[in-house]
């Protein structure tokens, strides 16, 4: 935890390198063997570094940062936290330009977003479908995932 808060000050101070170090160190003190990990942390500290590595345009590192994110999330029962992970994984591939791939990926996270009840979130991700759609020539399809975005994301 102390790894993560000193983690956090830097990275709010705009210290990347330190922050990412910091993020690495708190990871490389969780100890994923142990019935008591502390998993929600552990799933933030992946979170707070996928953020870093979108910043500076790692796309891949942040991929891989958010597929962790996304399973310890799942391991700590944490299922909004696990449903944001699937969403930004979306939406990298969306600023990769891999829209095949983003479209996929965020009609599986609106789709798991719906099983477990938050509709809400569900619209959100339809959202991120609309310009990837937009560059395959789906218009209409971008349109009614435009008015259920406006209608139900809050």
């Amino acid at each position: 935890m102390a790894h993560y808060l000193q983690g956090r000050v830097h990275h709010d101070l705009g210290e990347a390198p330190r922050a990412i170090d910091c993020y690495q160190e708190a990871v490389d003190c969780a100890d994923t063997t142990s019935r008591d990990c502390d998993y929600s942390t552990l799933c933030r500290v992946h979170a707070q570094l996928g953020d870093l590595f979108y910043w500076q345009q790692q796309y891949q590192r942040q991929q891989e940062e958010l597929r962790k994110s996304y399973q310890y999330a799942l391991l700590g029962g944490d299922t909004v936290l696990a449903l944001y992970n699937c969403i930004m994984r979306g939406t990298v591939y969306s600023d990769l330009h891999q829209n095949d791939s983003a479209i996929v990926v965020l009609e599986d996270a609106m789709l798991q977003c719906k099983q477990a009840g938050y509709d809400n979130y569900a619209a959100i991700c339809t959202g991120g479908l609309i310009e990837p759609l937009l560059g395959k020539g789906k218009v209409q399809e971008a349109r009614q995932y435009i008015d259920l975005f406006e209608s139900e994301s809050r």
